[in-house]
């Protein structure tokens, strides 16, 4: 009998891990999409303009950083470390939108 339970008991897990781990992935709401695809495309053409170009001269020096990147992650593969890395997306962001806020550390 306990065998039985210990079977039954074990199945069922099993099942509902299954079940659990084949979920679909979830869909965001059209309105959402819609919106963050807007946004993408000001970011990437305000990024690409001058006021891009502007802001990655700057940070440049403001990171330290003497390889013209464009990207922080360009900026690892080129051998900075991370901090460096997020010093310029910080002061990309903070140039191209500067909003008061507090600091992580």
């Amino acid at each position: 009998m306990r065998k039985l339970l210990l079977c039954v008991v074990a199945v069922g897990v099993a099942w509902l891990i299954y079940t659990e781990a084949n979920q679909p992935a979830w869909e965001p709401p059209p309105a959402f999409t819609a919106y963050m695809e807007k946004t993408r495309r000001e970011v990437d053409g305000e990024l690409a303009g001058p006021r891009g170009d502007e802001a990655r001269r700057i940070c440049m020096r403001v990171a330290g950083v003497s390889f013209p990147a464009r990207t922080s992650i360009e900026l690892i593969r080129a051998g900075y470390t991370s901090d460096t890395a997020i010093k310029y997306a910080d002061c990309i962001v903070n140039y191209l939108h500067p909003v008061p806020a507090e600091k992580r550390r």
